[in-house]
């Protein structure tokens, strides 16, 4: 005769109550204060975002500005930029207050001044410098300025 194996005894599964399903109302009220919490943070780094997004832009327009007047000084001949500026003193751009986007909706604008210092730093060359400044939303007025060696021809 073949012997059978010992009959494995098979444990009763236990029948969930209604006490073991699902979350309890404090587990949920956990899971959604950590996920409040999550979402503020996601709400205050999105805040500093755009806030160093705007700064960064007015930056970059301040730069622009001052780079197309540097270029406009060295595309000139020397008399020309001497016939324009005061030697040692700034001049105030014509076209105050600029605006380089006047359909973008802010209200940010920029003043321009320029300068020359002739003979410097040594004689025949002039260092042209432009300044440009405005007001950020703080209410902290903020300048960019560009210098460059020209010589006097």
């Amino acid at each position: 005769m073949i012997a059978l194996p010992p009959r494995i005894r098979r444990r009763p599964v236990k029948q969930p109550t209604r006490r073991d399903s699902g979350f309890s109302l404090l587990e949920s009220l956990v899971a959604m204060g950590i996920l409040a919490i999550g979402v503020l943070a996601m709400a205050a780094a999105m805040a500093t975002a755009l806030k160093y997004t705007r700064q960064s832009r007015a930056l970059t327009e301040a730069m622009y500005l001052a780079e197309q007047q540097i270029e406009s000084f060295a595309s000139m001949t020397s008399a020309g930029v001497e016939a324009m500026l005061a030697d040692g003193a700034y001049t105030n751009d014509p076209l105050n207050p600029i605006d380089p986007d006047p359909n973008d909706g802010d209200m940010m604008t920029f003043n321009r001044r320029s300068m020359i210092q002739t003979d410097t730093p040594e004689a025949g060359t002039m260092i042209l410098t432009v300044q440009v400044d405005w007001i950020d939303p703080r209410g902290v007025t903020q300048t960019v300025e560009l210098q460059t060696v020209k010589a006097s021809l």
